[in-house]
């Protein structure tokens, strides 16, 4: 169940387009961000023109951010629309996608509602799309005049650098106009969007666009990541596990496990080219995956070893690992066919 509220000055109607659609329309997912709202409308509202902007927050909160909203939105100069979802699918990307589609403006934009994003460089984004003739433009934290200082530890600096340079090497084309393909701080054309492509999961829902959507002009503008203002980060390394997962679209939720059963047609016409480690074990997954074979997986307790060393070698493995992750994500995303998959010849 879904519940969309009209509050403050803004339009009663559904996701169609206006006659006269504003020039930008500003979508913020929130999960329990009580505490930000004020200050967010407030800042919002000191920078971008009333009657040429809409406000639409699509939330999955499980606290009182829904009245918080509701309560701010009323003194907001600015039209502000609610959509509460009880169930929350496809978690914070999922309600990006939800917020696009209810858009109405020429100018799609997308941000955060911790403050991290700084509501005063929304403008900047808009005025270099118009300037430039962009269909996409991006905050950048790594482009001259931006900054990451606002990341809260070295934990999520490394999480933060590590992703961007994985994504970058995975997806050089598409990407090589975009230095910062994490960033969840940018706005769009909405003549150029095309919503059915997007199957966002979690957070990168940037990376989803400019894979799928292939946007024509894309241009990128600095901006200073900010300290959160309140509440938790909801970025973990359970996310970050997501967000590989959902990057490869594998049926399994550990990929690089060695405890496998494997049937005998896989071993039988399957070829290893792995020689280190565990890599055979994701090489024969992505690759029965191609071949768009059954994949199943059941729960297993993982027990620590109790006796002699480890020989888990994280950092000799990493680049078979990033390979054969490499081979999940063209599966994926550049469609690979089962055909592509070069088996053994019978009796081989």
């Amino acid at each position: 169940m879904t519940v969309t509220s009209t509050v403050g000055r803004a339009r009663v109607g559904g996701p169609t387009r206006a006659e006269h659609p504003p020039r930008q329309s500003i979508v913020i997912p929130t999960f329990n961000e009580g505490a930000n709202i004020v200050p967010l409308l407030a800042r919002l509202s000191a920078v971008l023109p009333a009657t040429d902007t809409e406000i639409i927050i699509v939330d999955d909160s499980t606290d009182d951010t829904p009245a918080i909203v509701r309560s701010a939105a009323r003194t907001c100069p600015i039209p502000v629309r609610l959509h509460h979802r009880a169930e929350p699918t496809g978690g914070l990307g999922g309600a990006v996608v939800e917020g696009l589609r209810m858009a109405q403006g020429v100018w799609l934009v997308v941000m955060d509602a911790d403050l991290q994003h700084p509501p005063e460089s929304v403008p900047d984004l808009v005025a270099a799309g118009i300037r430039d003739g962009a269909d996409l433009v991006v905050a950048s934290r790594y482009v001259s005049g931006g900054s990451s200082s606002g990341l809260a530890d070295p934990y999520r600096h490394l999480v933060s650098q590590g992703s961007r340079v994985v994504t970058k090497v995975l997806f050089r084309t598409p990407l090589i106009q975009v230095s910062d393909p994490m960033s969840g701080f940018f706005t769009v054309r909405a003549s150029s969007l095309e919503l059915s492509e997007l199957r966002p999961l979690g957070y990168k829902v940037l990376l989803e666009l400019v894979v799928r959507n292939r946007p024509g002009r894309v241009v990128e503008v600095p901006y200073e990541f900010a300290p959160r203002h309140a509440g938790e980060s909801k970025s973990t390394v359970a996310e970050g596990l997501r967000f590989l997962r959902h990057l490869a679209r594998l049926p399994t939720h550990d990929a690089t496990s060695g405890f496998r059963l494997f049937s005998r047609r896989v071993v039988e016409q399957i070829p290893v080219e792995s020689e280190d480690g565990f890599c055979y074990s994701i090489e024969l997954l992505v690759k029965a995956h191609r071949l768009r074979w059954n994949i199943a997986e059941v729960p297993v307790t993982w027990i620590e070893r109790a006796d002699g060393r480890t020989r888990f070698q994280v950092l000799r493995w990493l680049p078979a690992y990033l390979r054969w992750y490499g081979y999940a994500f063209a599966t994926t995303f550049l469609r690979r066919p089962p055909r592509s998959v070069a088996l053994k010849e019978p009796g081989g």
